[in-house]
């Protein structure tokens, strides 16, 4: 009798409960596997004890029939799994030797090392970002420095004691003739004007439609009204064309022109020789036109004769 019983504790004691949810867990949702048995209440009988343990052991071996079916479906599903995971990771990672868990591992270490390169990237492109910007700045700091230079290397041409003296001759005649133009047009009855241009002064004529004309086509009287005008406008202008005020142009002679003036020119001419000396200044005139020398308020005649010639000086 204790012999049996110590057989029924051995069957009794036997993880059954535990082994069905091993299977279970194995199995997984929808497998069809056999049942894992159950003893249920076991009697001291012998036979009866030998009929459940031959029981027992033959669903057991069916359970075990069905756990190596299904451990052959699971490799042949990993096998599958292993092959698709290796062709779809053959050109991210080196070949892998094992199974599935040292692809996975593998591929785990590929995505930390990937991510890794991302966040490299990442800060090479910031760091790459400021450098453009930088350069960016860097490139139009350059242009204006290049225009700068162009500015000052313009500007120290022109400095240049050769240009500068050319400037300063071209502004003052600049000047000089915008006086003289006024001049001769009072002279002229208001017909003509002088303009400088081009290292050349021309003559604006108000009785032809404004046309401008070298001042080398005017005829003689005109001419000596524009070379009249131009030495009227330098004595008032000299002083302000002068570097120095100890710069005064205190006396002026007027040689002869005067004979190919009409009378009423002639009269404005007079007049403005007049207003010239008003100021201290001493104009002279040589002039054989006797409607002239007598409005000059000394004069120094030559006097011819016979026996020679002589001066006198008249008021």
């Amino acid at each position: 009798l204790g012999e049996i019983r110590g057989h029924r504790g051995a069957l009794e004691a036997l993880p059954l409960p535990s082994l069905r949810e091993r299977v279970a867990a194995l199995a997984g949702e929808g497998r069809d596997v056999p049942e894992v048995p159950t003893l249920g209440d076991l009697a001291d009988d012998p036979a009866a004890l030998a009929a459940a343990a031959a029981r027992a052991a033959g669903d057991l071996a069916l359970v075990a029939e069905g756990l190596e079916e299904l451990a052959g479906e699971r490799r042949r599903l990993e096998e599958n799994l292993l092959d698709r995971a290796r062709a779809a990771t053959a050109d991210l990672i080196p070949p892998v030797r094992g199974g599935l868990p040292e692809v996975a591992q593998a591929v785990a270490a590929a995505c930390r090392e990937q991510a890794r390169a991302v966040a490299a990237a990442r800060a090479e492109e910031e760091r790459t970002r400021e450098r453009l910007e930088t350069a960016r700045r860097l490139e139009e700091e350059a242009a204006s420095l290049e225009r700068r230079a162009a500015v000052l290397a313009a500007l120290a041409a022109e400095l240049r004691a050769d240009r500068i003296i050319h400037f300063l001759q071209l502004e003052a005649l600049r000047v000089l003739a915008a006086a003289a133009s006024e001049r001769l047009s009072e002279l002229s009855g208001g017909r003509y004007r002088l303009l400088y241009q081009g290292d050349e002064f021309y003559v604006v004529d108000t009785w032809n439609g404004e046309e401008a004309r070298s001042a080398r086509t005017l005829s003689g009287g005109e001419t000596f009204l524009a070379s009249l005008s131009l030495a009227l406008a330098l004595s008032e202008q000299v002083r302000s064309l002068a570097v120095s005020e100890r710069a005064r142009l205190e006396s002026l002679f007027l040689d002869e022109g005067f004979g190919t003036l009409d009378p009423e020119t002639l009269e404005t001419v007079v007049d403005a020789i007049e207003q010239l000396g008003s100021d201290g200044r001493v104009v002279g005139v040589i002039t054989h036109v006797p409607e002239l020398a007598v409005r000059l308020p000394v004069r120094v005649e030559v006097v011819k004769s016979p026996r020679g010639s002589r001066v006198e000086v008249r008021s």
